[in-house]
């Protein structure tokens, strides 16, 4: 061997020992990624999966960022603390088709005795909503059903006590327009009364109208009181 080919033979040794760095280091920067993004968020969408020794492409990284970066997810898009008592609460400029699903958490102090609503574009007949619950508590349960509702039910409660409302409205065009909510109502401070929870369901029966305004609403002037916090998410 000339000193020619000891010369490309260290070079060659030098370069495969840096190819095998870097190697390592991409590999050290690909498990420390995955330590931060929790795997769930990619079980079903991410287009590569690596295996441990596997050298990881930076295009291939990328891709799996971007899948993560694109896809949809509940999004808070508003949140209000009542700071007096109010009837209706309005959350305006959206977009049904776009968003597809609403969720309404509603932590609300009953100023008053009555029951909360969804109200869908500043629509008020009663025959445009059927409404449907099941609620109880320690004295068993009750159950009833309209085809001519004020809204989309979330619940009722007591005067001066507290009641929690989370729903789900599918909100797209082109079928009525569902919703179903939990409700725990009768929350009172001491606990001098018995609780009461339920499972509330509506439908807006109008298929064809974008969804660009929701208003949660009580039935009793006030009824809102101030205390009460109100938040909208939707798949974005």
């Amino acid at each position: 061997m000339n000193d020619n080919d000891e010369i490309r033979a260290l070079v060659k040794i030098c370069v495969e020992a840096e190819l095998r760095k870097q190697r390592r280091q991409r590999l050290k920067w690909a498990g420390f990624i995955a330590v931060l993004i929790p795997v769930t968020l990619w079980a079903a969408t991410k287009p590569f999966h690596f295996s441990a020794g596997q050298e990881v492409k930076a295009s291939e990284m990328n891709a799996n960022f971007d899948a993560l970066y694109n896809e949809k997810k509940m999004a808070l898009i508003f949140e209000t603390d009542v700071s007096a008592a109010t009837q209706s609460v309005i959350v305006s400029g959206l977009n049904g088709d776009a968003d597809v699903e609403y969720q309404i958490i509603a932590r609300i102090k009953t100023g008053t005795a009555g029951a909360y609503w969804v109200r869908v574009n500043g629509d008020t007949a009663g025959a445009s909503y059927g409404q449907s619950y099941v609620q109880g508590s320690g004295a068993g349960p009750n159950a009833s059903a309209t085809t001519a509702a004020v809204g989309l039910a979330l619940g009722a409660g007591n005067a001066n006590d507290w009641a929690l409302f989370n729903a789900l409205l599918f909100a797209k065009t082109g079928a009525p327009r569902m919703l179903t909510a939990t409700q725990l109502q009768k929350v009172a401070n001491p606990l001098t009364t018995t609780m009461q929870s339920g499972v509330n369901t509506g439908v807006w029966i109008d298929q064809a109208s974008n969804i660009t305004q929701l208003e949660i609403y009580g039935d009793v002037a006030g009824s809102i009181a101030a205390g009460s916090h109100i938040e909208v998410w939707a798949r974005r």
